[in-house]
């Protein structure tokens, strides 16, 4: 729990029964919590038989934490173990565990028109007018500044993180308009082939 933090805790009741404890700093205060009936049912959730009193505060913190962080969940986090160590994973895991950190610790990841682009998937047959416009978005892309990145990944996505969900990237279509359209639930961004499309890259 070394490196646990309250704002970990997903239940607001919890966290707010932590920052209770944390912000007492007498006994007197202690003898309050003890009268608090929000705080004595998440408390006693936790299994804790400490005394409420001043020289316990780090061990009812910590109590409280790991019951909400880890307890409720083991039985999940159990289950996920088993399926990793069934599929070899979890081996892996144990053996090479810098090669996984960025699963569980995503480190920011810089947004160059390069990420965009290898982040977008073209449909196999394309036209004369189709390679076109391709060609359009890409020295667009190639021409942005971050800021204008950030606003082409968040019109196509809905997010600012440019790791897509489950690995799927933006799939680019074409349609008989004069206007782009997106779609960030199924990551679709669809591009207008009428002469008017070279207004939008300019």
């Amino acid at each position: 729990m070394a490196y646990c933090d309250p704002w970990d805790v997903p239940d607001f009741e919890s966290r707010q029964c932590i920052l209770k404890v944390l912000d007492a700093t007498s006994e007197e205060e202690f003898q309050v919590l003890a009268t608090d009936d929000e705080f004595m049912n998440v408390f006693s959730l936790c299994g804790d038989t400490s005394m409420l009193k001043l020289t316990n505060k780090r061990k009812i913190i910590q109590s409280i934490g790991a019951y909400e962080v880890l307890g409720k969940r083991k039985m999940a986090l159990d289950q996920i173990r088993k399926g990793l160590k069934s599929l070899g994973v979890l081996e892996l895991m144990e053996k090479y565990p810098q090669l996984f950190e960025d699963l569980f610790h995503p480190k920011p990841m810089p947004l160059t028109a390069v990420c965009i682009k290898e982040n977008l998937l073209f449909p196999q047959q394309l036209n004369e007018v189709d390679h076109q416009v391709i060609g359009m978005l890409i020295r667009f892309l190639d021409q942005s500044s971050q800021e204008r990145l950030q606003g082409f990944l968040k019109f196509c996505t809905g997010g600012n993180d440019i790791r897509l969900r489950q690995g799927k990237k933006i799939a680019v279509e074409f349609h008989d308009q004069n206007y782009i359209q997106a779609s960030t639930c199924s990551l679709k961004m669809m591009l207008p082939t009428r002469q008017c499309l070279v207004l939008w890259f300019v």
